[in-house]
This record gives structure tokens, sequence and C-alpha cells, in this order.
């Protein structure tokens, strides 16, 4: 009887932004009168995210460690893909997966105001503070501007918030199906 759990890392993201951070600073410091270059940014052909890659080959270890202690002739592997504008909104169809929730809107900033109905999602405008600021639930660092990582905050609230994530995001169901092909 062999019994055995995966556990991948979950800190590859957060090492890579703050690596990304030191080699900017550096870079900033000691090459700021070199000329810009942006044709050395290219990957090779299979190339995955690094958080992706590891996921991939923890599973591929777990497989030939099981294949080196017992007989195993073949193995099945259980395989999704995930449509996630799908399971955000069901009703979604034909040019409706064309135009985003952000369609009309001319940057994210007026987008997450007009969501929120230009209201603190904190304190719900009890403040009556009048300045309105767009936080970030998450790290920005590593979850960037998206709309479902900014809320509204009025000026009082933003100073004294500490957020904790609201959603849990489809960072499975986007590695999942990702993964699958490399499998």
């Amino acid at each position: 009887m062999f019994e055995a759990e995966v556990d991948s890392r979950t800190d590859i993201v957060d090492l890579l932004a703050t690596r990304r951070s030191y080699r900017s600073s550096r870079r900033n410091r000691k090459t700021r009168y070199r000329k810009a270059r942006f044709l050395n940014r290219k990957r090779p052909d299979g190339w995955l995210a690094p958080s992706v890659q590891n996921k991939v080959d923890t599973h591929l270890k777990v497989i030939n460690l099981v294949s080196n202690i017992l007989p195993i002739k073949n193995i099945v592997i259980e395989v999704a893909q995930f449509d996630i504008q799908k399971i955000k909104n069901p009703d979604i169809e034909g040019v409706g997966y064309q135009r985003g929730e952000q369609l009309g809107f001319w940057n994210v900033r007026e987008y997450v105001f007009f969501r929120d109905k230009h209201t603190c999602q904190f304190c719900k405008g009890k403040s009556k503070d009048k300045i309105l600021n767009v936080h970030h639930i998450r790290s920005r660092k590593t979850y960037g501007d998206r709309p479902n990582n900014l809320i509204t905050l009025c000026e009082t609230c933003h100073k004294k918030i500490h957020s904790t994530p609201k959603d849990k995001g489809f960072k499975d169901e986007s590695q999942m199906t990702i993964i699958r092909w490399f499998f």
C-alpha cells in the first residue's frame, strides 16, 4: 500500500517579486545612463511561469518516485480546463467573451469607482469624507492592479484599514488549465 500527499511551494511568486525589485533598484543605481534594452526578452518554447513549472516538476517527481517503487504499467492523470469568464458570469455567450467588465472606462481607477458606486466600501460613506482612494486589497507587487484586487475607500478608512483577501481568485484553476498540457 502506498499513500502520498503532494505539497507544492507557495512562496515562489513572492520571492520572484522581491528579487525583481532588488534587481530593478540595483540596475537603476548602476546603469542609469545606459540606453534601455528591450530586445533581450525572449522566452524559449514551452516556457512556463516558475510557480507553475514547480507544480509540474513536483507532480512528475512523485510520479517517478511511485513508478520506481511499484510495478506500474499505466498511469491515468485526470486533467481539467476551466472557463474563468463562465465561472464569473454563467450567462456569458458569444461577443460577451470579447467585451470585458471594463468596456467603456478609460482606466481601471474609474472602473473601480463606478463599480463601487463612488462610495467607501469600508464605512459605506458614514465618515462623510469626500476624498476617495483606490486601495489594493492584496500586495500590488504580487497581485497587480486588476479590478478584483482594488477597492474604493475614503481617505479616513484608507489610513486605518489593514485588509485581508476578500476572495481566493482563480489562481488554482488557471494553473490547472496551464499544467494539463505539460503532463
